[in-house]
């Protein structure tokens, strides 16, 4: 018998559900930008400036639920949300939805972190990768605001309709390699841009990152999966009590243009 989901902050009903997924493919496309965007006070000027979202979280009891059910998931899905406009919060969330071996889906939410900036630089003082420092850090945060709409738009591979990106697709491989990981302390969502894919008219450019932070990780544990396409390198911190690594994920499939 399937077990019914506690209800708390980090859990999200169906309704809930359809109307955020629903505000997202519905919204202007001129209007999406500002779902990444807030308000906050800016000592340097004295005034309001707007400040764009740098990671999403999964709060505690979400990642206590995940770490309960992980092993029985058969799929994974990450879609795309909106909250009603306001110029005060980041109204563009995530929200993970995942399948324990039957049609019915059930959601976690990935909130705007409020704490961000990224911490681009680990307390064990190891740096994240290359690779997704330049993906995440650089290539976010500097692409212009008028920019951001098309992130999310592609032409349909057989014709020249445009269709917006409705959720990412994680594919079996990264499924079976998430079931494996141990104790899971925090899970992080990095937004991104692929620049590869940005002039290409076919292909959806938001890239998005999951992170997943270990506790007391052993090192040999899934070093297979560094051989996954879409695995990068692990990043060890050292606290004063415990270590712990944060496993990237990427190369999420967008659906459309790529559902299968």
């Amino acid at each position: 018998m399937e077990t019914t989901i506690p209800q708390n902050d980090a859990t999200i009903l169906q309704e809930e559900f359809k109307t955020d997924t629903d505000r997202w493919i519905e919204e202007d496309i001129l209007k999406l930008a500002n779902h990444f965007h807030k308000l906050k006070w800016n000592e340097r000027t004295t005034s309001n400036q707007y400040s764009r979202v740098k990671e999403f979280t999964m709060e505690g009891p979400g990642v206590n639920r995940f770490n309960e059910i992980k092993k029985e998931i058969t799929e994974l899905k990450l879609h795309l949300a909106l909250k009603e406009e306001n110029k005060n919060e980041y109204t563009f969330y995530f929200i993970l939805g995942y399948k324990r071996g039957s049609d019915h889906e059930e959601y976690i939410k990935l909130v705007p972190d409020p704490v961000s900036p990224m911490k681009i630089k680990t307390e064990g003082g190891a740096n994240v990768p290359k690779i997704f420092k330049d993906m995440i850090a650089k290539n976010w945060d500097e692409i212009g605001n008028h920019l951001i709409d098309d992130l999310f738009i592609a032409e349909e591979e057989d014709s020249t309709n445009r269709v917006r990106v409705n959720y990412y697709c994680i594919d079996n491989p990264m499924v079976e390699y998430i079931k494996g990981l141990g104790e899971i302390r925090a899970i992080t969502l990095y937004p991104g841009v692929d620049m590869n894919k940005f002039n290409n008219k076919k292909m959806i450019s938001f890239a998005p990152t999951l992170g997943f932070k270990l506790v007391n990780s052993k090192t040999q544990e899934n070093q297979d999966a560094f051989r996954l396409k879409g695995v990068l390198e692990m990043v060890s911190t050292i606290t004063s009590n415990s270590r712990e690594t944060e496993r990237y994920v990427e190369y999420l499939r967008p659906c459309p243009p790529t559902c299968q």
